[in-house]
């Protein structure tokens, strides 16, 4: 990760695209962008960007458009969880484990209905009230705390945040060894040979590889849909 991606920075953003940015923000570094195609129209029409690195910018971005940032290689991603695929567009290996392949793992099941809705708030400037923006209906309700610039932005991240909630999600931690120097985030990750709720393809959501005196190992973290994951 190239460390100018981590430094700090204040400065506006005004009527600007979420493909436009994350162009600006890429040429910045020397790097080429890269954006999913339903992304790249979204209107930003102000963001305030106070003491922040681009990186946790853009990932603060992604997070309410339920969508991932990342550097690999040359390009800057920014692409829709689940999309795999490298940004040359060619697919990334799928990686096959079995059990012989893991020195250990653990499933955490997730509450899938622990909130309904989701509702985000915005500041309207007009009026200078801060009013809401739903998304999905019941109790008990999640709120986003911060504010957003407008009424379709709050909207979107309310949306956003609901389909996280509605993924029903499990989280499946896998230790290799040996490790498997490709695996990268959002990799695909097949199972076969465990159990019945585990074996399945799912997607990598975070792989750390680490490197010490005794060996190569690498702990594979993935996010992954509780339907995929029980083949329903």
């Amino acid at each position: 990760m190239r460390a100018e991606l981590k430094a700090q920075r204040t400065r506006s953003w005004g009527e600007v695209t979420l493909g436009d940015l994350a162009r600006r923000i890429a040429a910045d570094h020397g790097l080429q962008a890269r954006v999913g195609s339903a992304l790249r129209g979204i209107a930003i029409p102000h963001l305030d960007q106070t003491e922040e690195s681009d990186l946790n910018l853009l990932t603060r971005l992604a997070g309410d458009h339920d969508t991932v940032a990342k550097q690999s290689g040359k390009y800057l991603l920014l692409v829709p969880r689940g999309e795999v695929a490298s940004a040359t567009g060619k697919p990334t290996p799928a990686i096959d484990v079995r059990p012989e392949d893991a020195s250990r793992w653990r499933l955490t099941l997730a509450d899938r209905e622990a909130y309904s809705p989701a509702e985000a708030s915005w500041h309207d400037a007009e009026t200078g009230e801060r009013k809401t923006e739903t998304a999905g209906s019941g109790e008990p309700k999640w709120t986003i705390r911060r504010a957003y610039a407008s009424a379709s932005v709050a909207a979107e991240a309310a949306r956003s945040k609901l389909v996280q909630l509605a993924r029903g999600t499990a989280l499946l931690a896998v230790d290799l060894s040996p490790c498997n120097p490709v695996a990268a985030a959002e990799a695909e990750l097949r199972m076969a040979g465990f159990r019945d709720d585990v074996d399945g393809s799912s997607t990598c959501q975070r792989v750390v590889h680490k490197l010490d005196r005794g060996a190569f190992n690498g702990r594979f973290r993935h996010r992954v849909d509780v339907m995929q994951l029980y083949n329903m």
